[in-house]
């Protein structure tokens, strides 16, 4: 057989389903790879050729190695020559009725393989003409075999629309070219349920800023004077966690109902008030099936689709003067500016990773266990022994040093820089500073004196944050990658410093 145009093959992908726009790209191995010991992941066929039985053998233990790293819900694609003949005749789920020939030794040796992944072979799965089936003919067409396969999970067999051959195909091989059409369903957005973005910048109206004041304090003396567990002294560890608790769900909750949500801030600069309103008013008739909804719904996308096109285009040529009066001033650096900002390509970051063997991880839990391990290994060894660290119950008490005074809890406060994100705990720096309430800072700064002392901490105070920043897109080794380590944010930096 001829191997020449072995890599050949390719998968067009139709706009409306394709792999790219639904977030769901057919994995697809190279078999040369495989057979050489090597892994690679692309968009290349797979290839057995004449190699002999060993190398067929560990083809197909390098291939199982692979098939472990892909996701169950992920759309797989193998597709090549195998040079195997699997027959005619229904066989499990594997081979369908529409084989051909009588099966041979390799073509045993796929469909073990087939059934100890739950795969199936596309080809025998349409019935069609016998011109239709084969892949390759003998010299002088003396006979006719079907070696080349595509094979799809079990699962996803519902997908396949068709899969054929086209013996009249003018491309440079002996083997026939061999299609299929699948049908790769975009994937469901699953909102999450993200925090809402409060409106701080609400807090600098005064009247604002003197109801929300106000309410923090009501909402504090009723807590004090009706719940009796605030009060209670009896359990340290429990107190200082319900008392925080307490605290935070009093500013989140009076900030809920004073500020309100974030007005929405669009993405483009071309994206009017107009366009954002249509937006939101599409949003109320999205998932409702009746006639009117159905109707007034495909009205607004397509409203807001024109709309977006002559806003875009007028945003476009607004861009175009600009440079070209730059030019024509002599100002090339703003000219230069603007054009790389107009030809800005955003490129998609790599989310797999390699583990400490070279091995690619592609679950999310192996993903989260290979950082685990390795910030670990990155806080160990000489000098960050944990036995080093001095227990509080061991120091003497002179030497704890004074408490820590309202002065230095105020420098702390107002040394936190307005406009960080709220961490776990949901809490902005700007409730507390901007809100002008003694009473609740007096209470944050009683529970700071209560840490401080007995040494308990509440669970806020616990939780960190891990930001990977690749150094590049293709980023796949943990070493590549700077770790931005952050706890707690805002309220709870205060005792960090």
């Amino acid at each position: 057989m001829a191997n020449q145009c072995r890599h050949q093959i390719g998968i067009p992908l139709e706009p409306d389903n394709s792999s790219s726009s639904t977030g769901r790209r057919p994995k697809m191995w190279d078999l040369d790879g495989l057979l050489t010991g090597q892994q690679w992941a692309g968009d290349r066929p797979l290839y057995c050729g004449t190699h002999p039985e060993r190398e067929i053998e560990d083809m197909y233990n390098n291939l199982d190695a692979l098939l472990d790293m892909v996701n169950d819900k992920d759309y797989l694609v193998i597709m090549g020559d195998f040079n195997a003949v699997v027959g005619e005749g229904i066989d499990g789920k594997e081979v369908g009725s529409f084989g051909l020939g009588k099966r041979n030794a390799r073509g045993e040796r796929l469909v073990q393989f087939c059934k100890e992944n739950k795969l199936s072979l596309a080809n025998t799965l349409f019935q069609q003409p016998k011109r239709r089936l084969y892949t390759w003919k003998m010299p002088g067409d003396i006979n006719r075999y079907q070696l080349d396969y595509i094979i799809v999970k079990q699962k996803y067999r519902n997908r396949l629309v068709y899969c054929k051959t086209l013996p009249g195909a003018d491309i440079s091989s002996d083997h026939n070219l061999l299609i299929s059409k699948h049908f790769i369903e975009k994937n469901k957005n699953i909102r999450k349920n993200k925090r809402k973005n409060i409106d701080l910048t609400k807090l600098k109206d005064p009247d604002i800023r003197v109801q929300y004041s106000n309410t923090l304090g009501d909402k504090l003396k009723l807590i004090k004077e009706e719940d009796i567990e605030y009060n209670n002294t009896n359990n340290l560890s429990t107190d200082i966690e319900y008392k925080w608790n307490s605290v935070t769900d009093i500013i989140k909750t009076s900030a809920e109902e004073y500020l309100g949500k974030e007005n929405i801030v669009p993405r483009k600069d071309w994206i009017t008030k107009d366009i954002l309103d249509m937006m939101i008013e599409r949003r109320q008739y999205k998932g409702k099936i009746d006639n009117d909804s159905v109707i007034k719904y495909k009205q607004l996308t397509n409203k807001i689709t024109t709309k977006c096109r002559e806003k875009k285009e007028e945003d476009v040529e607004r861009k175009c003067d600009l440079i070209e009066h730059y030019m024509n001033r002599g100002h090339m650096d703003k000219a230069y500016k603007n054009i790389k900002e107009m030809n800005k390509n955003y490129k998609t970051k790599s989310t797999v990773i390699l583990d400490e063997g070279g091995k690619m991880l592609l679950n999310d839990k192996d993903i989260i266990n290979r950082w685990k391990r390795y910030i670990e290994n990155l806080y160990s060894g000489q000098g960050l022994d944990i036995e080093d660290i001095e227990l509080e119950i061991t120091v003497d008490r002179d030497r704890m040093g004074p408490d820590i005074l309202r002065e230095e809890f105020n420098k702390a406060l107002i040394g936190i820089q307005n406009g960080k994100a709220a961490g776990d705990d949901g809490l902005y720096i700007e409730y507390i500073k901007y809100a002008e309430c003694d009473p609740i800072k007096e209470e944050i700064f009683m529970i700071t004196q209560d840490i401080y002392k007995t040494g308990v901490i509440p669970k806020d105070f616990q939780v960190s944050k891990t930001i990977t920043l690749p150094e590049h897109f293709k980023m796949r080794r943990t070493q590549d990658t700077k770790l931005n380590l952050t706890g707690v944010e805002n309220i709870t930096e205060n005792y960090s410093k």
